[in-house]
């Protein structure tokens, strides 16, 4: 099975993410004063989900998965997708 990649412009072009590191998400969350709970709820995404997520046991969340957490972090989805890269 082929995982998922994101592609990222910046000043120097284009670059490709390949792996992804679900505690970076957790550390986000946990930044901003959420709880798992509380990200679950604001997102609409489960709780088991998201922890699955962070734990790196789900390696290859959808885009409409990390949309929805990034919303409810109150960040842009490049700015998880950034936070989110090995």
């Amino acid at each position: 099975m082929m995982g998922r990649s994101f592609l990222l412009e910046n000043k120097k072009g284009i670059r490709r993410i390949k792996k992804m590191d679900g505690k970076r998400i957790r550390s986000l969350r946990k930044e901003r004063g959420m709880t798992l709970n509380q990200l679950s709820e604001y997102s609409g995404v489960s709780k088991s989900y998201i922890s699955y997520v962070e734990r790196g046991l789900q390696k290859n969340p959808s885009i409409e998965i990390l949309s929805k957490l990034s919303k409810a972090m109150d960040i842009t989805f490049i700015e998880l997708i950034k936070h989110m890269e090995k």
